[in-house]
C-alpha cells in the first residue's frame, strides 16, 4: 500500500512520493503532472507536516498564495489558474488516498466556492493559435509510448473534428 512504515512521523512529502510511487507502478498517464504539481507547488509549503497537521486552512493559504502572489513557474511569469487548480487536485487526490486507507480521518481539502480561480487561459490570445501540426497528430496516432487506447481515442477525435471534452 501507499502507508510508509519506517520509523518517523508520516509526513505528507513521504506520503506524496509513495501515492505517485503506486500510481507509476499502475501506469497512470497524468503521474507525471501529478508528480510535477506536487514537487514544485504544493511540497515546499506543506511537505514537512505529518498528514493529521495539514488544515484546511494550510490549503486555502496555499491556493490564495499561488492565486494572489504571483507565484513563478520555471517558464517566467505567473501560474496560469488552471495550474493552480490542478496543484489543488493533486492534493485532493492525495488526501482522498489517505482517507480510504485510514491513514487520517478527514480530507483537509475543503475550499468554499470561488476560493480556486476560475478557468481561464493565462494568455486570452493563445487558443487561437493553439493547432497541431501535421507532424504532431502523426506522432499523437502512432507513437509507440503513446497508449493504444489514447491513440486511437486521438484518432477518433481527429477524423470527427473533436474537441477535447466532447
Amino acid at each position: 500500500g501507499l502507508v510508509d512504515d519506517s520509523p518517523g512521523p508520516l509526513t505528507l512529502k513521504r506520503y506524496a512520493k509513495r501515492w505517485i510511487d503506486s500510481r507509476k507502478a499502475r501506469g497512470l498517464t497524468s503521474v507525471r503532472s501529478d508528480e510535477t504539481y506536487l514537487r514544485l507547488y504544493a511540497l515546499p509549503r506543506l511537505g514537512d507536516m505529518t498528514l493529521d497537521e495539514v488544515r484546511p486552512r494550510d490549503i486555502q493559504e496555499l491556493v490564495r498564495d499561488l492565486t494572489t502572489n504571483g507565484k513563478r513557474h520555471k517558464g517566467g511569469g505567473n501560474l496560469a489558474p488552471r495550474s493552480i487548480r490542478h496543484v489543488y487536485a493533486a492534493l485532493h487526490m492525495v488526501f482522498e488516498e489517505a482517507v480510504a486507507e485510514e491513514v487520517v480521518a478527514r480530507n483537509p481539502c475543503k475550499l468554499k466556492r470561488g476560493q480556486l480561480p476560475s478557468v481561464r487561459d493565462k494568455d486570452p490570445k493563445w487558443r487561437q493559435n493553439a493547432v497541431f501540426t501535421r507532424e504532431e497528430l502523426e506522432t499523437m496516432i502512432s507513437h509507440p509510448e503513446i497508449a493504444e487506447d489514447r491513440r486511437v481515442h486521438y484518432a477518433i477525435m481527429l477524423l470527427a473534428g473533436l474537441r477535447f471534452g466532447e
